[in-house]
């Protein structure tokens, strides 16, 4: 019995200490060892030859585009603002928009939604073939934050897509503004675009969304709850932040597989940032009234007008729609958006 005993508190003292290991370490804490098991990083490939391979065979093939927004019901304001005209351009250029107001990791931060979305279109992309279904309805993934605008409308996705030669990458990002300089990795995940047939993708964003799940879990723990309030007089913490995750796992495996990422630099960038041509990220501003002005000048600068929404059969009578003035034509050019002569 006494054997029996000591051998349970042995077993239950490592059990707290690795729980109180886990809780107080993040990802980025733990030796790389234990940080590329199972337990926080996907099954990455041995080499990337492959992954090149089936780049260059994609890149022959039309693309297939999904557009998507999401925001909390906090900056929901963001997406109404902007819906409709997201949701015409992307009809006219034959994409598919789709939004979310919701949690889809199951946790209260709205910043894990983009990944969780991200992982179930890549499952639907790289998964096999159903009865009824074919098997991958997109080949893109194009992110846009709630604060982020298409600046240009008669600039095509595609074009921005050759003119990145993007097919040879799992993800075009751009370098984050307000990041490192000389850091390569330092990117900002507000706008992104995902090659869904990429093979260095599934691995890139499963394992993005097993960090983040630790990440969330470690917040959210009771235990964690708890000495913050009772020991440091803080409430929960409200953010996890996905782009430092994303920017670790590319410093990680970055140097390894050359073609996880295209990372645009800032004075170059035209899809995302404040000076983006192509798509425009307000970002910045503190607060949603702060956003909504800063994001009603930009609208403005670019001869666009609100309207009331209206028809939209949602009942909320403060969302507007986006119209432009001057009506463009129905062909698709490739416009000075993806020039940045003026930056």
């Amino acid at each position: 019995r006494r054997l029996v005993g000591s051998l349970l508190a042995v077993a239950g003292a490592l059990w707290a200490a690795c729980y109180a290991a886990m809780l107080a370490l993040a990802p980025s804490d733990v030796p790389a060892l234990v940080r590329r098991s199972s337990l926080y990083s996907c099954p990455w490939p041995e080499h990337e030859n492959a992954a090149l391979t089936a780049a260059r065979s994609a890149s022959r093939r039309q693309q297939r585009i999904m557009l998507y927004q999401d925001a909390d019901a906090n900056y929901a304001p963001l997406l109404n603002l902007t819906h409709n005209y997201h949701s015409r351009y992307a009809s006219r250029l034959g994409y598919t928009f789709r939004t979310a107001v919701r949690s889809k990791s199951g946790f209260p931060y709205p910043t894990l939604n983009r990944v969780w979305a991200l992982n179930e279109e890549l499952a639907n992309a790289q998964g096999p073939a159903g009865r009824g279904r074919r098997k991958g309805k997109h080949d893109w993934f194009v992110y846009m934050d709630a604060d982020a605008l298409v600046y240009e409308p008669r600039c095509s996705v595609e074009a921005l897509l050759r003119n990145r030669s993007a097919s040879a990458s799992a993800l075009l990002l751009c370098h984050d503004g307000m990041g490192d300089k000389s850091v390569l990795w330092h990117v900002n995940a507000g706008v992104f675009v995902a090659n869904l047939r990429h093979p260095l993708l599934r691995p890139l964003a499963c394992t993005w969304r097993r960090r983040l799940h630790w990440e969330a879990w470690r917040r959210q723990a009771l235990a964690t709850r708890l000495f913050r309030r009772l020991v440091l007089g803080k409430p929960p913490q409200m953010w996890v932040s996905d782009q430092r995750i994303l920017q670790e796992i590319l410093a990680e495996y970055g140097p390894r597989y050359p073609s996880l990422a295209h990372i645009v630099p800032e004075r170059e960038c035209t899809f995302n940032l404040q000076h983006g041509t192509l798509i425009r990220h307000v970002f910045g501003a503190r607060n949603l009234a702060a956003k909504m002005e800063a994001m009603t000048r930009v609208i403005a600068s670019r001869g666009l007008r609100a309207l009331p929404r209206g028809g939209s059969g949602n009942g909320d009578q403060n969302s507007t729609v986006l119209r432009r003035r001057d009506k463009p034509g129905r062909g698709v050019t490739t416009p000075a958006c993806l020039h940045h002569r003026h930056l």
